[in-house]
């Protein structure tokens, strides 16, 4: 299941540039009763909720930009439905379907780090003239890449079934509001439906994020984002200011002469009743020592040649 935009730009222009006019301008019936209003302002909420929390757990700016996008529509949406006037009404109508156009951009942005520029600046000049049918092309081909990321990751599945019901009954309330824009209830029942499909996308952008842009750790105070050079990898960061190059023990390594003072160490400091470090003990412990590289906050506090210690020391490497 892969696709590229070379092959869907056609498609995308051409849908673009035949959106209906009733559909460019932006029109809804709803908001009927101040109850329906109140009901349609609070499910409006939930957008800016997973908007802000894109924001502050996505580890690509792409992705971050997402989440402000999605939070700013949801914002919008508040607006629209707190308004009142019909031309004041008509005017944040359009902010509503603009903000949407502009966030289903950056979703494409955010989990298609190949798209072409110029998809981008596409999008937005046409946003103004044919703002639902921008958000319809960005949309169906997030529906792609969620199916296609889902095939693939099984950890994905519950998500996008989630994702998939919701959005195929958010779809069935936005049409019958269409025929029948008389109806209380309706706009706000599928801003929660389309809330929770939303909501299902912070799970995939991520997944996107790990193996498509290669973000391998997570995003914390102050740190940098390593990224990784193979699919789905996990780089482990060394210990700051640790070289391999560089670093050397502190003190003298074992030979194999050494182990005459390994037995002399283990009878002064434990007693003669327990039994002697044998050689071949020592000559393991040396062998696990010569063969790597000791940092000094490892070695510190350690005395030259002690075999427990040494001991101990391969079981935590090994």
């Amino acid at each position: 299941m892969y696709f590229s935009f070379s092959s869907l730009l056609p498609a995308c222009i051409h849908s673009i540039a035949s959106s209906p006019p009733s559909l460019s301008q932006g029109t809804c019936g709803c908001d009927h009763t101040p109850l329906d209003r109140a009901f349609n302002i609070a499910t409006s909420v939930p957008y800016v909720a997973v908007g802000v929390k894109m924001l502050r757990n996505r580890e690509t700016d792409a992705g971050r930009a997402l989440g402000g996008a999605m939070a700013i529509a949801g914002a919008s949406a508040i607006i629209y439905h707190a308004s009142w006037g019909e031309s004041f009404r008509s005017w944040t109508r359009k902010l509503d379907y603009y903000s949407i156009a502009v966030a289903s951009t950056a979703m494409s942005y955010a989990l298609f780090p190949t798209m072409p520029a110029m998809i981008r600046p596409l999008s937005y000049a046409t946003t103004p003239f044919a703002p639902f049918k921008v958000s319809f092309v960005h949309g169906s081909l997030m529906e792609l890449k969620f199916a296609q990321r889902a095939y693939k990751n099984k950890a994905l599945r519950l998500s996008h079934r989630k994702h998939a019901l919701t959005t195929a009954a958010g779809l069935a309330c936005f049409t019958y509001e269409c025929y029948k824009p008389e109806s209380k209830y309706v706009h706000g029942a599928w801003h929660i439906l389309s809330g929770i499909a939303a909501a299902q996308l912070d799970t995939l952008v991520a997944d996107v994020e790990r193996t498509e842009w290669r973000v391998s750790t997570p995003r914390g105070k102050g740190t940098e984002r390593d990224v990784t050079q193979r699919e789905g990898g996990g780089v482990i960061t060394p210990p700051e200011g640790w070289s391999p190059a560089t670093v050397t023990m502190s003190t003298p390594r074992p030979t194999e002469n050494n182990n005459i003072s390994n037995h002399n160490y283990h009878q002064n400091h434990h007693g003669a009743g327990r039994l002697p470090y044998s050689d071949s003990q020592a000559t393991l412990s040396n062998a696990a020592v010569s063969s790597r590289s000791i940092s000094p906050k490892m070695h510190s506090g350690f005395g030259p040649h002690t075999p427990p210690q040494l001991t101990r020391l391969e079981e935590v490497l090994n």
